[in-house]
C-alpha cells in the first residue's frame, strides 16, 4: 500500500485555525506591520474602499519604477517569512515568480480584498475617516470568523510608502472598540449630526456599489443619542444598545 502524502495545505488550515482559537480565546492578537508597497506588491491596495492617498502613491509611479518597487517589497516579504521562498532554481526575480502566502500575511490580504464589511468611523458627517478602520472577515459555512482592524499610522516606511499596524479581533473585541472610541467623544448638548461620532458600514460586494449604513452617536449627560440611518430612528440610551445595534449591524453583513 502506497504512503499517503500529507496535504501542505493542512498545515496552513492549522495555523489560520490556531490563529482563530487565539483571537476567541484572548480576544485580540497582534499581526505584522506592513507598508504599502507591501501591500500593493500582493495586490491588497487596489481592492480597498479607503485609502485613497496611499492608492494614488502607488498607482502614480510610472511602470517600471513600480516593477522594481514591487520586487524588493516581495523580497522584503520572504525575507519576513510572509512569503514563502522560491524553490531553487525558480530564478531571483520575485515578481515573476508564484510566491505561497503564509497564513500571517493570508489573513491581513482576506480582510483587505474581500472584507464581509468595511467600518470607517469620523468625527462629525462632514468629517474625514479616521485612521482606523475595521474588515469583516467571514466565510460561507459559518459566517463571520473575526475583525481585521487596521491602523494607518501616518508615518512612512523607509522607500516603502505609508506605514499601517494590524490587529486580528473577535466580533466582540471589534465592537468593544467602537465603543470606547465613543467613549472618548467629549459630552455634547446638541442633536447637530456635525458633532456626532460616526460609525459607517460598508458592505462592498453588492453588484450595484458600496452600500453604506451609518450609525450617528452622540454622548450626552443623560448618555447615548444613537440614530441609524437604516430603520429612520433614533435610540435614547447606552453602550449596551449601541452595542446590540453594532452586533446586528455586523450579522447582517455576511460574506
Amino acid at each position: 500500500m502506497a504512503d499517503t502524502i500529507p496535504d501542505p495545505r493542512q498545515a496552513d488550515v492549522d495555523a489560520v485555525q490556531a490563529l482563530l482559537d487565539q483571537v476567541e480565546r484572548d480576544g485580540a492578537v497582534q499581526l505584522p506591520a506592513l507598508s504599502a508597497a507591501e501591500l500593493g506588491a500582493v495586490g491588497a491596495m487596489r481592492a480597498s474602499l479607503v485609502d485613497d492617498q496611499a492608492r494614488s502613491w502607488w498607482t502614480a509611479m510610472a511602470g517600471g519604477e513600480r516593477a522594481t518597487l514591487s520586487a524588493t517589497a516581495l523580497q522584503f516579504l520572504v525575507h519576513r517569512r510572509l512569503l514563502v521562498p522560491p524553490e531553487p532554481g525558480a530564478g531571483d526575480d520575485a515578481e515573476r515568480v508564484a510566491l505561497e502566502v503564509q497564513p500571517l500575511l493570508g489573513v491581513i490580504l482576506a480582510g483587505r480584498t474581500r472584507p464581509a464589511f468595511v467600518v470607517l468611523r469620523r468625527e462629525g458627517t462632514g468629517g474625514a475617516p479616521d485612521r482606523m478602520r475595521l474588515y469583516g472577515i467571514a466565510d460561507e459555512a459559518r459566517g463571520l470568523r473575526c475583525v481585521l482592524a487596521e491602523e494607518a499610522t501616518g508615518k512612512q516606511v523607509e522607500g516603502l510608502g505609508p506605514g499601517y499596524l494590524y490587529v486580528l479581533a473577535s466580533t466582540a473585541e471589534a465592537i468593544r472598540s467602537l465603543i470606547r472610541w465613543i467613549g472618548r467623544a467629549p459630552v455634547r448638548v446638541t442633536t447637530d449630526a456635525d458633532q456626532a461620532s460616526v460609525i459607517e458600514v460598508y458592505r462592498p460586494d453588492t453588484g450595484a456599489g458600496p452600500a453604506r449604513r451609518r450609525i450617528l452617536v452622540t454622548r450626552g449627560a443623560a448618555g447615548l443619542r444613537i440614530e441609524d440611518d437604516r430603520d429612520a430612528r433614533v435610540i435614547e440610551g447606552d453602550e449596551e444598545d449601541l452595542r446590540l445595534l453594532l452586533s446586528r449591524t455586523f450579522a447582517d453583513l455576511p460574506a
